[in-house]
């Protein structure tokens, strides 16, 4: 018996699960609990790595059956994981960037765009009154200048609350980029706000590289032609089983499905370890329980059919 995993198709299913997960999950008043959970274009690397780790422990637990581990090479010279797949223009998702370096394919006239995100600053001109907070000291902005208030107790619980943070004291705006739109920096005795620039750029498609699209279908393309392929043509590693003659065959396909969902939430765990600690441990749940499943489905036999009658044999004693 050969259980094949396919990290194109394993992937998919971790990356919706993130998706899932990111968008549902809020508190009492409707805020996103994980909304740093879902995977970056980065990323994709480190869930291989999480696959082969997962792919270890299987051959652990299945070494007594185990015959062959075989990693079957791509072909591909490079990977694409695009975030946009569409048929339309790339200035209709500019909104849509989250990061710098997402891929958008336009495949009816096989165009390539790259993703940039930015957050400069640029000059603005609080009201007079504003209150400003940085490393615990609280400010108030006069109209030219910020003024250190050194006794904070005269400020109101309400008023504390409302200080606007600083990310920057004293930098030079042209030497730094916020990370979210609406930071404010101060320089200079004048007061900076982050904003968002969110940009296409094209790009183009390297040689025998494959692309994937948001849902995991692997696809090459070859001049103006785009062409669907297996996605098993990506990482895929195979285990090879040698299962004794009574081994229960009708547990196949479970076993694979069990296989596959101990892989997916491996990642899954390993990525909330560092995103969100407190969905972790469901995932580590779904890992043991899914690895306990496989190793006792390797285990199972059929009974005896029944075929030997033991009361029908007779013995001579001479």
């Amino acid at each position: 018996m050969t259980i094949t995993l396919d990290f194109g198709t394993l992937f998919a299913i971790v990356t919706r699960s993130l998706s899932i997960i990111g968008k549902r999950s809020t508190d009492d008043n409707g805020n996103r609990l994980f909304a740093d959970v879902t995977l970056g274009t980065r990323e994709h690397d480190i869930i291989a790595d999480f696959f082969y780790n997962a792919f270890v422990d299987l051959s652990a637990e299945l070494n007594e059956f185990l015959t062959a581990v075989i990693d079957n090479p791509s072909g591909i010279t490079s990977v694409i994981y695009c975030t946009f797949w569409t048929d339309q223009a790339a200035s209709n998702f500019v909104s849509q960037i989250t990061e710098s370096g997402q891929y958008l394919y336009k495949y009816n006239s096989n165009d390539l765009y790259v993703s940039s995100l930015t957050y400069p600053f640029s000059y603005t001109n609080p009201a007079s009154g504003t209150l400003f907070r940085y490393n615990g000291s609280f400010y108030r902005w006069n109209g030219s200048n910020l003024t250190l208030i050194s006794d904070p107790t005269t400020l109101t619980e309400q008023q504390r609350l409302a200080a606007i943070d600083l990310v920057y004291y004293d930098t030079n705006p042209s030497m730094v980029s916020g990370t979210a739109e609406n930071q404010y920096l101060y320089y200079n005795g004048s007061v900076y706000k982050s904003s968002r620039q969110a940009s296409f750029s094209s790009a183009s498609v390297p040689s025998g590289a494959a692309l994937v699209g948001p849902q995991g279908r692997v696809y090459t393309v070859e001049g103006n032609i785009i062409t669907e392929v297996p996605a098993s043509i990506l990482d895929t590693v195979t285990l090879s089983l040698t299962m004794p003659d009574n081994w229960n065959t009708g547990l196949q396909q479970a076993m694979f499905q069990a296989v596959s969902t101990y892989c997916v939430s491996y990642a899954l765990y390993s990525w909330f370890t560092v995103t969100a600690p407190r969905i972790a441990e469901k995932y580590l749940g779904d890992m043991k329980r899914s690895l306990t499943a496989v190793v006792r489905m390797a285990n199972d036999k059929t009974p005896p059919d029944g075929s030997i009658d033991v009361l029908s044999t007779t013995t001579s004693v001479s």
